[in-house]
Order: C-alpha cells, then structure tokens, then sequence
C-alpha cells in the first residue's frame, strides 16, 4: 500500500471517528488533531469539525475541541510574536552595517511607563 492510499485511509477513519456516536472514539479523534501534538496542516484540514463539535452534547468533547482551539491561538500568536522580533532585529542588523548610531526613545504612548521605549 503506498503511502497516498494509506493517508487517505488514515483520513476517512479519522473522520469517520469525529462523528462516532462513542463519546471515547470522538475524543481521541479530536486529540489526534490538536497543533501541539500533530502538524499544523492536519489542523487546518479539520477545523470546521472542530469548531462544529464545540457544540457537542458531552461535556468531554466540547472541553477537548475548546482546548484544540486555544492551542491553535496560542501556536499562532507565538508565531506572530517570533516575525515581529524577527522583522526588528533585521532592522538591527541594517542599522549596525551601516554604522548607523542606535537611539533608544521613549515612545509617546508609553511615555509615562517605567522602562518603555521604541528603538529608531
């Protein structure tokens, strides 16, 4: 069996599986697609099923598919965070090859906060 028909097999259990009468059966499926534990592509695929079984009438499912999305949110806003320091230490490095002095400035919205300042 090449590996093609054994993702697609894969796939057809797993979703046969999120929509189990067996509250366990669906529970698991639903684990199997959290971002912490799979790949971010496998979440992206099943994220109207998730979204859809925050819904669920038990407890537990509701719970697990709540938690796979804040994981996500939290993966994402990680991500974001690591592009913007990326971004301004890219500008760093312009600067420092250069020659260009670094100031450190306070920025006006955070005037008044010990400690806040915006690097230009």
């Amino acid at each position: 069996m090449d590996k093609k028909v054994s993702a697609e097999v894969a796939r057809e259990i797993l979703l046969a599986d999120l929509e189990s009468p067996d509250e366990l059966v669906r529970n698991r499926a639903l684990g199997s697609l959290c971002p912490c534990r799979s790949d971010w592509e496998l979440f992206e695929q099943h994220v109207k099923s998730i979204s859809r079984l925050t819904k669920n009438k038990s407890r537990e499912v509701r719970r697990r598919a709540l938690h796979i999305l804040a994981d996500a949110a939290l993966l994402e806003s990680i991500e974001d965070a690591e592009y913007r320091f990326q971004s301004v230490e890219d500008v760093l490095r312009k600067k420092r090859a250069r020659g260009d002095q670094l100031q450190v400035r306070r920025s006006g919205r955070f005037k008044r906060r010990k400690g806040s300042f915006v690097l230009r």
